[in-house]
Parts: C-alpha cells; sequence; structure tokens
C-alpha cells in the first residue's frame, strides 16, 4: 500500500483511505534543490525521505509534471 507523506493526509492506494482521484510522486531525491523545496512546501520536520515515501497530487498547484516528477508543491498553509 502507498500512503501520503504530507502531515495530516490520509490518502492511499488501497484499505479504508483508498483515493483513486489522486496520483502519486515519489520525492525527487536525486534533484537536491527540488528536494529540499518539497519538504519545505509540505510543512513538516522531516530528514531525506526514503525511496519508498510518496506525496499525493492533492499537494500540488497544478499537474505539471517532468517526467514522473510533479514540479510545484502546493504551499502547506493552502
Amino acid at each position: 500500500m502507498v500512503y501520503c507523506s504530507a502531515l495530516n493526509c490520509q490518502n492511499a492506494t488501497s484499505g479504508v483511505y483508498k483515493n483513486s482521484t489522486v496520483t502519486f510522486y515519489g520525492f525527487p531525491l536525486h534533484n537536491k534543490l527540488l528536494l529540499k523545496q518539497w519538504i519545505h512546501n509540505m510543512g513538516r520536520e522531516m530528514g531525506t525521505p526514503s525511496k519508498h515515501q510518496r506525496l499525493c497530487s492533492k499537494h500540488f498547484e497544478d499537474n505539471r509534471t517532468i517526467g514522473n516528477i510533479c514540479e510545484t508543491l502546493r504551499s502547506p498553509f493552502e
């Protein structure tokens, strides 16, 4: 099961919180600048995420993607 790593988000790919209307994106571990932006915009204190952690599309401003990476996260306060 994949679930969203954002604070207070319960979206997942299966189980009680299954949400088939969202897409899940892996953290851009190879792009340190973008990774730092993602973590900051999540509004969550955390170290480097693992390759298994994901964010759901609910936390992005739009569906602008580069390959399979969403480029712009929403502000955590929206």
